[in-house]
C-alpha cells in the first residue's frame, strides 16, 4: 500500500478552504487584517509635512496664479470683474421677481457667489490635484496634506481678489460697517477646516475611482440651485425646508450674515462646527486608510 502524499493547495485554495470550514475564524483573521492596514502614524506625519511646509505651499499657490494670468494687466481681477457684472445683473433679474428691494438683493447674492465659488473650486480641483502631480508624487517623497493645502491656498488667493466687491458694496453703501463682523474670525477657520477635511477625502477617493471628478463637478452646478445663494429663504413661498433643513444653508448664514452686518444664529454657529468636524474626521480617517495606497492608484 503507498503512502498517502500531501496534495500542497495554492495559496488562495488553502484561504479559501479555511474560510469554508471555520467562518468565524476566518472573519476574525479578516477583520484583524483590515486593522492592521490602518496606519495613524502615516496619516499623522502626512498632515504634519503639509502643514511645515507651508510657506513652500503658499509660494507654489502664489506662483500658480500668478502664471495663470502671465502677461495680463488686472490678472485674476479679471474673474471678479466677470463675478460683479453677473452679481449686478441676477441682483436685477430676482429682486424683480422675487419682487425684493435690490439693495438687499445684491449684497446677499455677492457675498454668497464669494463663499460658494470658494467652496466649489476647492472641491473640484481637490478632486484632481493628485492626478495632475502624479509626477511629483511618484518621484518624490511629498504629503497629499501639502498638496490639499496647495489648492486652498490657491483659492483663498482668488477669493481675496473677490473682496474687491465686498468693498464696492460697502462705498456704494449697500452694506452698513458693523461690529458684527468680527464674529468672521469664528467663522473663516471653522470654513478651512471643513474645506481641508473634505478636500483629504476629494482628492484620495477621486485617485481610486477616476469617475469622482465630474460627479463632484455636476453635484456643484446642481447643488448650487438647491443653496441659497441667489435666493432668500424668506422668499420662498413653498418648499422652505430646502433651506431649513440644508446644512449648507447655515454654513452660507454663519460666513455672510457678519459681512452683512448681522450676527450670526447660534445654530449657524453649531452646525458650521460640526460640519467642520465631520469633514475633518472623515477626510483623516481617509487618508489613515488609503496613504499607502494612493501612489499606487494615480
Amino acid at each position: 500500500m503507498k503512502p498517502l502524499r500531501r496534495v500542497l493547495l495554492p495559496r488562495s485554495s488553502e484561504a479559501h478552504l479555511f474560510c469554508y470550514s471555520f467562518p468565524s475564524l476566518c472573519q476574525i483573521s479578516q477583520i484583524e487584517t483590515a486593522v492592521k492596514s490602518l496606519n495613524f502614524s502615516m496619516a499623522a506625519d502626512d498632515i504634519l509635512h503639509g502643514f511645515s511646509n507651508l510657506p513652500l505651499v503658499w509660494n507654489m499657490a502664489r506662483q500658480d496664479v500668478r502664471l495663470r494670468y502671465v502677461r495680463s494687466v488686472i490678472g485674476p481681477l479679471w474673474v471678479t470683474i466677470t463675478m460683479a457684472l453677473y452679481v449686478m445683473g441676477i441682483g436685477f433679474v430676482f429682486g424683480g421677481l422675487f419682487g425684493a428691494p435690490v439693495r438687499e438683493v445684491v449684497p446677499w447674492i455677492a457675498i454668497g457667489m464669494i463663499i460658494w465659488s470658494l467652496l466649489s473650486n476647492i472641491l473640484n480641483e481637490a478632486s484632481v490635484v493628485l492626478v495632475q502631480h502624479r509626477a511629483l508624487l511618484l518621484q518624490a517623497k511629498l504629503s497629499v496634506s501639502m498638496f490639499v493645502l496647495f489648492v486652498l491656498l490657491r483659492n483663498a488667493i482668488i477669493s481675496a481678489h473677490h473682496m474687491v466687491i465686498y468693498l464696492l458694496l460697502f462705498v456704494v453703501g449697500l452694506v452698513a460697517p458693523s461690529w458684527n463682523i468680527v464674529w468672521i474670525i469664528i467663522g473663516l477657520p471653522l470654513l478651512f477646516v471643513a474645506a481641508f477635511g473634505f478636500g483629504l477625502w476629494a482628492a484620495i477617493l477621486s485617485a481610486r475611482f477616476h469617475d469622482l471628478p465630474p460627479f463632484f463637478s455636476s453635484l456643484t452646478m446642481v447643488g448650487f440651485l438647491f443653496v441659497p445663494v441667489m435666493w432668500r429663504p424668506v422668499d420662498l413661498q413653498r418648499y422652505r425646508e430646502i433651506a431649513d433643513w440644508n446644512p449648507l444653508t447655515h454654513v452660507l448664514a454663519a460666513l455672510r450674515d457678519p459681512m452683512l452686518g448681522l450676527p450670526p444664529s447660534t445654530l449657524s454657529l453649531a452646525v458650521l462646527g460640526l460640519t467642520a468636524l465631520i469633514c475633518f474626521g472623515f477626510g483623516v480617517l481617509t487618508l489613515v486608510y488609503a496613504r499607502r495606497r494612493v501612489v499606487f492608484w494615480i
